[in-house]
């Protein structure tokens, strides 16, 4: 076995693969001020990230990018946003205390909606040991509040571009109401819905678990 990773490891296949993550990996960036889009491949222009960078350094901040195209993933299930936006702890806490800026949160918004725009109705191919399928395309925030509490909040390519845009006037006063956990857990979905015109938290570890006792029922 240990043979086998050794081989794997000096094979061209995986230098080619070694270098190509240097190379995605040379746009990302850490730190207290950073936005990080990550993303699959030809969504984005090179223009459209300098926009995006334009508009960020503009109320102080930087954006990180990563192309995930390409790249060994043992999952992306349903609960999973393939594409997102995600904001470093301390800009959104400062969001939520009211400390941030008016400006800071219109430019995360202008960010959110331009990048569902370009992801709407997009599909990929995801490809397991047993099937190749082609699926949508999901996008959406991933916000952090602190190290045991993250949600993704998706951002669905089938709602209309007013439903998105009040959608997103409503992320923060989500964030405000909800608290930290304990201790660590599966980060909760999201999802706006339009008929009580609020965002709807599920449960993913809860979610997951019921799936699994359904598939044991199943086989029975």
């Amino acid at each position: 076995m240990t043979n086998s990773v050794d081989d794997f490891k000096n094979s061209d296949a995986y230098k080619a693969y070694e270098k190509m993550m240097i190379e995605k990996e040379k746009y990302l960036k850490n730190g207290p001020n950073v936005i990080h889009l990550e993303y699959l491949g030809s969504l984005f222009a090179e223009s459209d990230f300098i926009e995006f960078e334009s508009k960020l350094n503009g109320v102080g901040l930087e954006l990180s990018r990563f192309d995930k195209s390409g790249v060994m993933y043992a999952c992306l299930d349903k609960f999973e946003l393939v594409t997102y936006i995600s904001i470093a702890p301390p800009i959104i806490i400062e969001l939520i205390k009211g400390i941030g800026s008016n400006a800071t949160w219109d430019v995360i918004k202008y960010l959110l909606f331009s990048a569902w725009e370009k992801v709407r109705n997009k599909s990929y191919t995801r490809a397991t040991t047993e099937i190749s399928e082609k699926k949508e395309i999901s996008f959406g925030l991933k916000v952090s509040i602190d190290r045991n509490t993250t949600f993704n909040m998706s951002l669905k390519g089938d709602l209309d571009e007013s439903v998105i845009q009040n959608s997103l006037d409503k992320v923060l006063d989500f964030l405000k109401e909800q608290k930290p956990n304990e201790k660590y857990k599966l980060p909760d979905y999201v999802y706006f819905d339009t008929a009580s015109d609020k965002w709807v938290k599920v449960d993913v570890l809860s979610e997951i678990r019921k799936m699994m006792e359904n598939r044991e029922l199943n086989r029975k």
